[in-house]
């Protein structure tokens, strides 16, 4: 006997342990980073001084609700699909949606990455899940003294952003929680089998056939009906399809990306990539 557990309890207890695994992964980066600045202590005329807030900062505005609404979607794909295939295709998701934004607002991290009208960084800034663009957008003016002694402020773009990648977080918990079922998989029909009425067939006298088991002809047809079994089993499965479209997406976002740096319209020559 066991007592029962409802679903947000259940759903919760879990979704914390993967946060937590998830947080960890994620500052033991900063640990290194961390140990990589004590161990400098007697270079501090090449190096400035420690502070551990520099680093701390950081990974709780951005570290942190990204981690959460990583861990948000993926659990929220795997818990309601209950499906494997689907839960690699969160993940994929989720790093193509992170190219794609990046690729749009030209983000630094990127090579050959032109130049945005300020418009439109701020547009990104906002919609960026996470929040890359935003601290582009507040820093790009930094001089390299700056850069090296100020933090970035919460507030702005930056702050609207990370609200808003909370939020999000919080909706899909809440819709997890709401449509969640316990269950252990797909319930098989009930299937009626018709009853069908047997004839005494005429018997037909056995003769073996013969067959070429060797030969070119033999291991060019067994090839061709093994690849078409194949490529018929894959091409059917709707996970390679969605699979397939996300990368579609991704290289399209690429071509757009590529083709927008060079001149398309003369008048707009000042907010190309050759500048």
């Amino acid at each position: 006997y066991t007592t029962p557990m409802p679903a947000k309890p259940f759903l919760l207890s879990l979704f914390s342990l993967l946060l937590l695994i998830t947080f960890v992964s994620f500052f033991l980066f900063v640990t290194g980073f961390l140990a990589g600045d004590l161990l400098a202590e007697n270079n501090r005329e090449k190096f400035m001084d420690f502070h551990a807030i520099n680093y701390l900062y950081p990974f709780f505005v951005l570290a942190v609700p990204n981690a959460l609404l990583c861990t948000a979607i993926v659990s929220t794909a795997g818990w309601l699909t209950k499906n494997k295939m689907v839960i690699y295709l969160s993940g994929l998701f989720i790093y193509i949606l992170y190219m794609a934004v990046s690729l749009y607002s030209n983000s630094p991290l990127f090579a050959n990455a032109s130049p945005v009208s300020a418009g439109m960084m701020s547009m990104m800034a906002k919609l960026d899940p996470f929040g890359m663009a935003a601290f582009f957008e507040q820093t790009k003016t930094w001089t390299p003294l700056l850069r090296n002694t100020q933090l970035m402020v919460l507030e702005g773009n930056l702050l609207f952003n990370r609200i808003a990648v909370l939020l999000v977080s919080g909706a899909l918990l809440y819709t997890t929680c709401r449509f969640y079922r316990f269950t252990l998989g797909k319930k098989e029909k009930n299937r009626h089998i018709e009853k069908l009425e047997f004839t005494a067939a005429e018997s037909i006298p056995y003769k073996p056939a013969l067959a070429a088991y060797t030969g070119m002809a033999y291991d060019l047809r067994a090839l061709w009906t093994f690849t078409k079994i194949d490529l018929r089993s894959m091409l059917k499965s709707k996970p390679i399809v969605l699979l397939v479209i996300l990368w579609l997406f991704f290289l399209g976002m690429e071509i757009y990306s590529d083709i927008d740096a060079g001149i398309r319209l003369p008048q707009r020559y000042a907010t190309t990539g050759l500048m």
